[in-house]
């Protein structure tokens, strides 16, 4: 999973949706929306999984596909929001630290962590705070790669084919 390429590849994702766009917004204004998009795709992700329903959650292929497909997005604008600060050296992460990641033990109890992750992301955005995006970075990364149990290789494809290099129409 090249961390360094997925950012390139959102970032010129992003530049081209906005040279085809209708709309132009102030910097402020782009970065408050993905805020609010990372938001909802980690609230959506949630409810995909349902970890707070205390049910078993359901092991079906098309929900994992779901789940992947949240997941990817929720990087792809945690990247676009380090891009828009110019933040974008704390989401650069290395091959051994997504191992150490994906190592860990798993977390006993998502609710905890979801709200952990949206606690600092807060933070980042109310209190300019490049310290609790990095966190909330490395939290999300974990949620993605140890709790989820979504490959570094899973995660790459499904990055590609979403925002891989291919011209917007």
């Amino acid at each position: 999973m090249n961390v360094s390429q997925m950012l390139k590849e959102s970032v010129l994702y992003h530049r081209e949706k906005e040279l085809h766009s209708r709309f132009r917004y102030l910097p402020m204004v782009r970065v408050k929306n993905a805020y609010v998009v990372l938001d909802v795709l980690l609230a959506k992700l949630a409810d995909s999984i349902g970890w707070y329903y205390n049910q078993v959650p359901k092991k079906d292929a098309h929900l994992k596909k779901q789940i992947l497909s949240l997941y990817v997005k929720g990087l792809d604008h945690f990247f676009l929001i380090a891009n828009l600060k110019n933040w974008n050296q704390i989401v650069l992460t290395s091959d051994e630290e997504l191992d150490r990641l994906s190592d860990r033990k798993k977390t006993k109890y998502l609710s905890q962590l979801y709200l952990a992750i949206k606690n600092m992301l807060y933070d980042s955005y109310f209190n300019h705070n490049i310290n609790d995006l990095m966190y909330s970075w490395k939290l999300y990364l974990k949620l993605g790669l140890s709790d989820l149990g979504l490959t570094k290789n899973g995660i790459a494809k499904a990055f590609n084919q979403k925002y891989g290099q291919k011209p917007l129409k």
